[in-house]
């Protein structure tokens, strides 16, 4: 009988074509679970502790790491979401036979098994990159395969014919192949997207090279959808850690172009191993140091080059330096083969494309001559020139011109920076050990609300700044149990801040109140005041994984992974009110102000007033079971299961209707319950199989859940209602939103080097969040809630071509088209969108196309290379515009069109790349041109509703008289008055379309 279990670094084989006994079985399950299961029970008390000192609600916990220790018991196990697999066979290169005990390793790395009684190895928790792989046995010539790709998620597979002979002869090579044409194991739409391909591409946004991959489309505002999902569906993680904020669903931090060694995009269907999203989920994986001490700097600076001086300001005023960017990294051995680490920065300014000229200040303002008070000199006729200033100029003052110095400022300036950081300890080569932080900061000025460019054109100060800062911490503990087992445990702490205001302090003496906020005339351009909304949020976020992978009976890799998330919410915002607080009583306004007998000063409402603030301490925990089949070494067979279970820890108040009908107090709150939590379970399955030997075919399906934003969830927490308003409250009783996506998919090599992939894909989304309209049984009152009514699906085809560079070959390309069609719910007209609880009735709706929806998207890069010495590349697309809604003055066109039934002109780019490589005592360097919006398009993102285009209203033929009065104003010179060209290209809004040509020039020197 052959033996199942090597003596070899205490290796066990793979079990092969059922020859094993049940004995044997026994045997390796006993190797396994003593050490897996000593690990949870470590686990479980770290966190039982941990739960101790923090005080709070984690009674789960125990209930969850039971769990995991008996499904530990059970060989369950997962994969660790950031590595991927080396697999193949050793056979005598004379007689086809297989060569047990023959040693396997990647060079330059720990990482190694030795083959069992077929020939057979197997290699796991290989992190990305590019890898020699070595095969030996005594007796046999040594064989080295170079080149060789390992991409997470996928298996990599090196098979080696040893030729008789001595050992110590010079290894035979060969070349690998280096990225896989054809992916035999891709059962579900998944895209790698390496460090090289990024490096060479004109882009410094990892967002930009997400957009062009094929399923994926990008909304006008620059927002991310997968498969036609809005952009808050989809999960992203960090080395396989969700670092989404629940708050709104999106990310927590980001990540730097060159912190990052592959991208992995799942679309539509992915495994079980990922949850909490219902589009997509994007894993970044970040680079580690070697055992070489590598470094380098990137300088890019440049400016917006264009000849549309007629549409943005201040554009033929070319500064190289208004665009900065510099990128550092370094990274290497720290303590021999034990400890290392890697590390980057990078810091980013831009000025933006939009600048304004600031004619007026915050302080100013106006009054047409007949607001002021009977007696003061000041006052005059209506037609009589603006006064501006009024509120702190003296009355002998007469002419009231407005105290701006005229400068230009820009309008969408914005500073950031991202620094990562990691360092690695091998205690051994099946021990390691890895801490990783990354730290974000963003500033910018909003562009909501009283605070949005095209409102402040004149007026740049006075603002909201957004500020954000993201903070991401993790220690990955991996523990190679033997040659066919390991298992990883993670815990992370994320921290998102975000604050928006004009000024830290409240009480800052800057702050004017509200009757400031005036336009000029009829043009919406405001004069002076201060953006008196105020918002900050703080999120936490405590998550503790681990997962477990195996590889059992040689086609068997089955993983198991569970998961806790405990997040701490907490929001506060509100609109800065003024008052006197000798007479609290008395309105600020002008007139009032005239009388010289109140001291307005600011002030932070009370609950009634609009003040909210929370504090909410949601938490979520999972598990999958996944097993993936590798039949005949060509069928792959995923099988999945994944359960959820999260708990909001809010109230809600299922009798809303009933306290305002009777409404004794203006905060709904006599009917409040405690929020169950809500459990998903999610089953998933997905097939590859071959149809020629340069083809195969997928299927897949599965069900999928994501709860809601809690920004939705939580809003109105005080249930407040004020009487005569129609108030608007969260829900957090509301279900989780639940899809169920299919898809077919087509892999066909054409030639050795150029690929088709055609992926046909339906979802079907049920239970999405809406704010539906409640008429109250009596019929009086009416109010907002959030409900699970709404309904999308998206249906569509992609089609991808890839030609990969051949030996002495300098092209790469890829096309991506992708038809699609997402349609959902209506939402307008929203007056016509109610249930009326009177007559037990819902209004009609009807499905209409998504906002961000786009039928077809063409994308395409093109690269040209000749390795360690140029690059030249491209990225385009071209696109359809997104859907509108037409809407017409009833003296035109009276008619009311359907929602979304129109859309926007097709849009167009292209992005160019050149860099040029040289070396130098043993230094590289490179300079480099970088330009987006290559032929300067001008793309129209933003419509008007009553002419489908960005630049033209039809108000400017309907209504001439509209500034007549402000046009003469300007004629005759009155002083403190805007450019006349401000009113007539007043329709011609900048910000509706596309940025304009970006020119830079960047050096780097690395080592």
């Amino acid at each position: 009988m052959r033996a199942c279990i090597t003596n070899s670094h205490r290796s066990i084989a793979m079990f092969g074509s059922g020859r094993c006994t049940p004995r044997f079985r026994s045997l390796l399950f006993a190797h396994l679970i003593p050490d897996v299961f000593h690990q949870s029970v470590f686990i479980t008390f770290t966190v039982q502790e941990s739960d101790q000192r923090v005080g709070h609600r984690m009674h789960f916990t125990r209930f969850l790491f039971l769990f995991i220790a008996v499904l530990c018991v059970c060989l369950g196990v997962a994969n660790a979401s950031n590595t991927g697999k080396v697999s193949g066979k050793v056979i005598d290169a004379e007689t086809g036979q297989p060569l047990p005990g023959a040693n396997v390793i990647l060079e330059g790395t720990t990482l190694g098994s030795s083959t069992d009684i077929d020939g057979r190895y197997v290699i796991l928790n290989v992190p990305p990159g590019i890898y020699t792989v070595a095969a030996s046995f005594i007796g046999y010539q040594r064989m080295r395969v170079t080149d060789t790709r390992v991409s997470v998620g996928f298996t990599t597979t090196v098979n080696f014919t040893l030729k008789p002979g001595d050992i110590q002869l010079e290894a035979i090579v060969v070349q690998g192949e280096r990225t896989p044409l054809i992916r035999k194991d891709l059962t579900n739409p998944v895209a790698s997207i390496t460090s090289e391909v990024i490096d060479r591409l004109p882009a410094t946004d990892i967002g930009k090279v997400i957009g062009l991959q094929a399923g994926i489309t990008v909304g006008d505002d620059g927002v991310i959808h997968i498969r036609g999902g809005y952009g808050n569906e989809i999960a992203y993680t960090l080395n396989g850690v969700n670092i989404n904020n629940p708050y709104a669903n999106t990310r927590s931090v980001g990540l730097a172009t060159n912190a990052v060694q592959e991208v992995v995009v799942s679309s539509g269907t992915f495994s079980a191993e990922h949850g909490s999203a219902l589009s997509g989920v994007v894993n970044y994986v970040t680079k580690e140091g070697g055992r070489k001490l590598t470094g380098g700097v990137r300088l890019l600076a440049g400016d917006y080059v264009s000849g549309r001086s007629n549409l943005f300001l201040n554009i033929d005023d070319v500064r190289p330096a208004q665009n900065q960017r510099i990128e550092a990294t370094l990274g290497g051995p720290l303590y021999g083969d034990f400890l290392s680490f890697y590390s980057s920065a990078v810091y980013n300014y831009t000025d933006g494309y939009l600048y304004g000229r600031r004619v007026y200040r915050p302080e100013d303002s106006y009054l047409s001559r007949e607001g002021f008070p009977s007696d003061d000199p000041r006052r005059a006729p209506s037609s009589a020139p603006y006064y501006f200033d009024p509120y702190r100029k003296p009355r002998t003052d007469s002419l009231g011109g407005p105290t701006g110095d005229g400068a230009i400022v820009p309008l969408q300036w914005n500073r950031s920076y991202n620094v990562q950081a990691n360092a690695t300890m091998r205690f051994s080569p099946a021990h390691k050990l890895k801490l990783e932080v990354v730290y974000e900061n963003d500033v910018r000025p909003e562009n909501a609300g009283n605070s949005g460019a095209f409102a402040n054109r004149y007026k740049p100060d006075g603002r909201r700044i957004a500020k954000s800062d993201g903070y991401f911490a993790s220690l990955d503990w991996s523990h190679v149990i033997s040659n066919v087992a390991f298992y990883t445990l993670k815990g992370a702490y994320i921290q998102s801040k975000a604050t928006s205001s004009v000024y830290d302090d409240p009480y800052d003496k800057r702050y004017v109140p509200s009757y400031y906020l005036r336009g000029l005339g009829d043009t919406g351009f405001l004069t002076g005041g201060t953006d008196l909304f105020r918002f900050r949020r703080e999120t936490k976020t405590y998550s503790l994984k681990f997962d477990l992978v195996a590889q059992l009976m040689d086609i068997h890799e089955v993983k198991f992974g569970v998961e806790a998330r405990q997040h701490r919410l907490e929001v506060e915002s509100y609109t800065l009110q003024f008052h006197d607080p000798n007479f609290p009583n008395v309105t600020p306004s002008p007139a009032n102000y005239f009388t010289g007998r109140y001291n307005f000063q600011p002030y932070i409402p009370e609950p009634q007033g609009g003040f909210v603030s929370y504090v909410r301490r949601p938490w979520e925990m999972s598990a999958y079971v996944q097993d993936k089949i590798e039949l005949f070494e060509s069928i792959i067979l995923n099988l999945g299961l994944r359960y959820d279970r999260f708990y909001p820890a809010a109230k809600h108040n299922p009798a809303i209707s009933e306290e305002l009908i009777l409404q004794e107090s203006l905060f709904l709150e006599q009917n409040l319950q405690e929020t169950k939590a809500k459990n998903m379970v999610s089953p998933r399955v997905s097939v590859s199989y071959p149809i020629t030997d340069r083809g195969s075919i997928r299927l897949s399906y599965g069900h999928f859940y994501q709860i809601g934003s809690l920004a939705s969830l939580y809003a109105n927490p005080y249930f407040y209602a004020p009487r005569g308003a129609n108030p608007a409250f969260g829900n957090p009783n509301v279900n989780p939103q639940r899809s169920v996506q299919y898809e077919m998919g087509l892999q066909q090599a054409l030639t050795d080097n150029l690929k088709l992939e055609v992926t046909a894909y339906y979802k079907d989304v049920r239970d999405y969040i809406f704010s539906q309209t409640i008429i109250t049984g009596r019929g009086d009152r009416q109010y907002s809630l959030l409900t699970n009514l709404a309904y999308a699906n998206t249906r569509g085809v992609s089609v991808s071509l890839l030609k990969r560079p051949a030996l002495n070959d300098l092209l790469t390309f890829s096309v991506d088209y992708t038809f699609q069609i997402a349609e959902g719910n209506r939402t307008q007209p929203s007056d016509e969108l109610f249930y009326n609880e009177q007559r037990g009735r819902l209004s009609e709706t009807y499905l209409v196309p998504l906002s961000f929806d786009r039928t077809h998207t063409l994308t395409s890069t093109v690269t040209l290379s000749q390795p360690a010495d140029w690059v030249a590349s491209l990225i385009g697309y071209f696109r359809t515009g997104t859907p509108y809604t037409p809407s017409f003055p009833s003296s035109v066109v009276p008619i009311t069109f359907t929602q979304n039934s129109d859309h926007q002109p097709v849009q167009w780019n292209i992005d160019l790349r050149v860099e040029k490589y040289f070396k130098l005592m043993g230094m590289e360097y490179s300079v480099y041109l970088l330009v987006d919006n290559l032929f300067d398009v001008e793309n129209e993102l933003f419509v008007y509703a009553n002419s489908g285009r960005a630049l033209y209203n039809i108000e400017q033929t309907t209504n001439l008289t509209r500034f007549s009065d402000l046009r003469n104003r300007i004629l005759r010179g009155d002083v403190g008055m805007i450019p006349l060209e401000a009113i007539d290209t007043y329709y011609a809004n900048p910000a509706n379309v596309s940025p304009p040509r970006l020119v830079r020039v960047g050096v780097s020197v690395s080592f």
